[in-house]
């Protein structure tokens, strides 16, 4: 994949990611939860997964309003 973007008055320039593999598995789950009005917790999980590489990430959040 790639992307073009530019900062505010800055010139353009390109993002190139890494390309999906043509047999790969495109994973993702989460789960948030309200443990009262002003406090939750999340977490989840993302995973891109072939037979050459794989790529994992996992997540946890805390958001406390006040």
């Amino acid at each position: 994949p790639e992307s073009r973007a530019a900062f505010s008055g800055g010139s353009t320039f390109e993002l190139s990611g890494a390309p999906i593999a043509r047999s790969a598995a495109v994973l993702g789950a989460g789960v948030d939860l309200g443990l009262s009005d002003t406090l939750s917790v999340g977490l989840s999980y993302n995973g891109q997964v072939s037979s050459d590489a794989s790529d994992q990430t996992l997540n946890a959040r805390v958001t406390l309003a006040f």
